[in-house]
């Protein structure tokens, strides 16, 4: 790698996502892969995140200056959207990021390097970048946005396109290791949630390794929270669990917890990491769209179905190249199944909470309200009062401000 190893690694990753990779998977195999100090692996975060965050705007800015731009080659072209984030919306001097970014496509493409100068200094700054943001998101999005959220759909687009803090819940007495870690951290909106700012890999710290620290956005742990305050007799069924992540906080709440999840690989890392944080959580491998393998009926059934996961759009903004409004109906028919599956197993008087990483109509009260349809044996509680922090919510859709991910959280309760 050249003498601008962060640039360079952010062309290979944006090259990498678009061929498939997750952007998150792709940024650790080159931090891994690359030695760079840590103001580099900032730099480099910064601009792999950022490209992705505001493409729309970028490729709007860009369009005004390249007749053909779908005519370059692809790493050129990604080069003058990196550069230009650089230029909209870093702090850097303007001749460096362009004399930067001119030497990367030089290196790859020596005969583009003077358009790669003319486009990027002749780049038109808007004096409000977010004004130009919220004009180039997709037509699905901002709907959606302003379905879920209303006169709030600005400010949550906005916070979408902002870094989050480093998250984690909290287990035991986690701040004094958290002390002796050199760590700064303070409390997030959610008991247990802190925003954690650490001086190396968290997983090299002693809070990690003796299990009081779990990395969890705090929208998904008042999920479990939900699900938890629900519970009085201890049982919880934890339905498309995932890693697990919920479960080990339900576990940590002294619950009897069983999880059902169909990939194996999941399975075994969540026990992984349960193992660390010192819970126990019995584990079922199965498909949640069909019958389950237990008879079992327990006062809380939890189910955090499979989505367009669109809520993490900070963490993963990768997910708006990849969404097509067009194929949603098959997601929203397998929540319609796994919910209706899940349903049986939840005892008279008990608890059906149902969550999505999302603030799309379709995939929350959509589904909820098809499913209070066809089951007339259910009804459903008010989701305001039973999201204790309910400023952040509005109709079921926890916000995605000040680093949240955005959910739709449900509680649906069955007549004794």
């Amino acid at each position: 790698m050249s003498g601008d190893p962060a640039r360079e690694a952010a062309l290979a990753i944006a090259q990498r996502v678009v061929a498939g990779a997750r952007l998150s998977d792709a940024l650790d195999r080159e931090v891994t892969r690359e030695v760079m100090s840590r103001a580099q692996t900032a730099a480099l975060t910064s601009l792999a995140y950022g490209v992705f965050r505001h493409l729309p705007a970028l490729d709007a800015l860009l369009a005004a200056r390249l007749k053909r731009p779908q005519d370059l080659p692809d790493a050129v072209r990604w080069a003058l959207r990196l550069g230009a984030y650089e230029r909209v919306y870093t702090h850097q001097p303007d001749y460096a990021v362009v004399h930067a970014w001119v030497n990367v496509v030089k290196r790859i493409y020596p005969k583009l390097g003077g358009l790669a100068n003319a486009v990027l200094k002749r780049l038109v700054i808007p004096d409000d970048p977010s004004a130009l943001d919220a004009a180039h998101q997709p037509a699905w999005l901002q709907d959606a946005l302003s379905a879920a959220y209303g006169d709030q759909a600005a400010k949550s687009l906005d916070s979408l396109l902002q870094p989050s803090p480093f998250w984690c819940t909290g287990y035991g007495a986690v701040e004094p290791v958290m002390q002796e870690d050199g760590m700064s951290y303070k409390p997030g909106p959610v008991p247990r949630s802190y925003a954690v700012r650490a001086q190396r890999s968290l997983r090299e710290t002693q809070a990690y390794r003796s299990g009081r620290l779990q990395p969890q956005n705090p929208a998904s742990l008042e999920v479990a929270r939900i699900a938890a305050e629900r519970t009085t007799e201890g049982s919880v069924l934890d339905v498309c669990s995932g890693h697990g992540i919920k479960a080990a906080y339900l576990a940590s709440c002294g619950l009897q917890v069983t999880s059902v999840e169909l990939d194996g690989m999941k399975i075994q890392r969540a026990e992984a990491n349960q193992a660390r944080l010192g819970v126990a959580v019995a584990h079922i491998q199965a498909d949640a769209t069909k019958p389950l393998p237990t008879q079992a009926k327990v006062e809380t059934v939890l189910v955090d179905a499979p989505c367009s996961s669109v809520g993490t759009l900070r963490r993963h903004p990768e997910i708006r190249l990849r969404f097509d409004p067009d194929r949603l109906d098959a997601t929203v028919k397998t929540q319609q199944r796994i919910l209706g599956q899940a349903s049986k197993h939840v005892a008279d008087g008990g608890s059906l909470v149902y969550a999505v990483c999302s603030f799309l109509p379709q995939e929350g009260p959509d589904v909820v309200q098809r499913f209070l349809h066809d089951h007339p044996e259910f009804t459903e509680v008010d989701t305001e009062a039973a999201l204790p922090w309910s400023p952040a919510s509005v109709g079921g859709f926890i916000k995605p401000l000040d680093g949240l991910d955005a959910f739709y959280v449900a509680v649906l309760t069955r007549r004794v």
